[in-house]
């Protein structure tokens, strides 16, 4: 690859080079040229090396569940609250009451609202793009035992869901002819 005459870099940064290529690869090659040639110092790439370390490396799909399960929470919080001080973000006419039941209270919805004679359940979840049809038909599972109980329930999903929620209501349609209520806050 290189004659010796040309090979002018110290042991320090052929290894430093190395610690970086188990980094990153494409970078490493990148620099290579100019770390053989004796132009980038080991202290150069082994700054290389530390500022590649923090960059985060891409997210795995344990991560990213991580990830979810942290907004989540945060996003059921928050349309709670919302649905708390404005019940007309569910666009489902005159609220009557809004209900928070305690949470962790089993098998209760997020939010319970009446509506005339009606009680409605609503029923908060976070969904990705990647989210699966697995857990998808869960959510409607869900949406189906709380309709033994409630007049009906309300699916909500983070507003830049419609492919998810498109996903939902094929499954329910293909399942049972009856398309699921969605809303997307």
């Amino acid at each position: 690859m290189f004659e010796a005459a040309q090979f002018l870099a110290s042991w320090a940064s052929v290894l430093e080079l190395s610690k970086l290529k188990a980094m990153n690869a494409p970078l490493a090659n990148e620099i290579a040229e100019n770390v053989f040639a004796g132009r980038m110092t080991a202290p150069q790439i082994a700054a290389l090396a530390k500022k590649e370390a923090k960059t985060p490396s891409r997210v795995g799909v344990f991560a990213e569940a991580r990830a979810l399960e942290r907004v989540g929470p945060l996003f059921q919080q928050q349309i709670v609250a919302l649905v708390r001080d404005d019940p007309d973000v569910l666009k489902l006419g005159h609220i009557d009451e809004v209900i928070v039941p305690p949470r962790g209270e089993t098998l209760m919805p997020d939010v319970i609202v009446t509506q005339g004679g009606k009680t409605i359940a609503i029923e908060v979840k976070t969904v990705t793009p990647a989210t699966s049809a697995h857990t998808i038909g869960a959510y409607l599972a869900r949406i189906a035992q709380l309709e033994q109980r409630y007049t009906y329930a309300v699916l909500v999903f983070p507003a830049g869901s419609e492919n998810v929620a498109q996903m939902a209501i094929e499954l329910q349609e293909a399942w049972n002819c009856r398309a699921p209520r969605i809303l997307l806050l």
